[in-house]
């Protein structure tokens, strides 16, 4: 399935461990196209510079860490969450390429492995202050908590003491995905 959303060989590589030539002759066989090839993305701010981003960075993790918590395998897990996550965009082009969520999910592996204390972390989660939202969210560093912005409400923090057609539609859409109680 992962060829199928276009990975390159070396995420291929890093999910299965398959040497690079069975990989080439595997993806020619069921694109009929020789594998894509390209640089690999090396920066984690890409995933917190624009609110699209953030908002799909913090729903693929969300969503890998939940189906992992049932799921026998790291790759098997990783390749159902960005399935689940081009679902939920329906028509729209994923804001995240399989790629670039191959590169987040090794850092956030990584730095849980590496880093065990989630205040020390780079890549850290954090809950919206808006009481109507309330929705856990990737963001890039640790000690800038107090400078992000919501991608889930928009930055539109609680200047209403009543729910909007957004937030019941926001709360609603992610109560249908289960991401309510997921912890980061």
């Amino acid at each position: 399935m992962a060829v199928m959303y276009g990975a390159r060989t070396h995420v291929i590589h890093g999910l299965w461990n398959t040497p690079q030539h069975k990989i080439k002759e595997v993806v020619t066989k069921i694109t009929g196209k020789s594998p894509k090839s390209g640089r690999k993305p090396k920066s984690l701010d890409w995933f917190t510079d624009s609110p699209r981003e953030q908002l799909a960075s913090s729903i693929l993790v969300m969503l890998y860490d939940k189906i992992r918590a049932n799921t026998e395998g790291r790759a098997k897990a990783f390749v159902i969450a960005y399935d689940r996550y081009v679902q939920l965009c329906g028509a729209n082009p994923p804001a995240v390429d399989i790629n670039r969520w191959f590169h987040l999910w090794q850092s956030v592996i990584q730095e849980r492995q590496d880093v065990p204390d989630p205040e020390r972390r780079e890549i850290a989660f954090t809950t919206c202050k808006n009481p109507y939202c309330r929705a856990r969210m990737m963001i890039r560093s640790a000690t800038v908590r107090s400078n992000y912005k919501c991608p889930f409400c928009s930055g539109s923090h609680y200047k209403s003491e009543k729910h909007t057609d957004y937030s019941y539609k926001r709360a609603s859409a992610k109560a249908k995905i289960g991401l309510t109680s997921v912890g980061g």
